[in-house]
């Protein structure tokens, strides 16, 4: 770790770089670490988009419900980038969609805030479900 408890795994996962973070976890790196800002490896990887990289995580029991320092989660940090497919593929693993961050926002009020209208879509239809 370093003074800002960046873990190498969750360096990894900021480089974008999928095959260090296959490394690490076939290594044992534990994915639910947490940095200075209480984001984990998973959060970070849902910040940047990284579909192959997120799903080598989820493969290895990272917290899909993790919330980092200002209560955003995994799906709320897929939902305030905008990213169809990460949210996909977090509803699929059956993230929850009533987490609420630091400012009382779900995925859906970011989303719909935002004007991601095919992500509120996707939100709405997993909460019917």
């Amino acid at each position: 770790m370093d003074e800002f408890g960046e873990t190498p795994l969750i360096l990894a996962c900021q480089n974008k770089n999928k095959d260090i973070v296959h490394l690490l976890l076939q290594y044992g790196a534990d994915a639910n670490l947490k940095n200075n800002n209480q984001d984990t490896a998973l959060n970070i990887a849902c910040a940047n988009g990284d579909l192959h990289i997120i799903k080598l995580l989820l493969n290895n029991h990272a917290n899909i419900n993790g919330q980092g320092k200002y209560g955003d989660s995994p799906l709320i940090c897929a939902c305030k980038c905008g990213y169809v497919e990460v949210v996909k593929l977090l509803l699929e693993h059956r993230s929850d969609i009533t987490i609420l961050n630091e400012d009382q926002e779900t995925a859906i009020t970011l989303a719909s805030n935002l004007g991601y209208e095919t992500i509120v879509n996707l939100l709405e239809l997993s909460f019917v479900m």
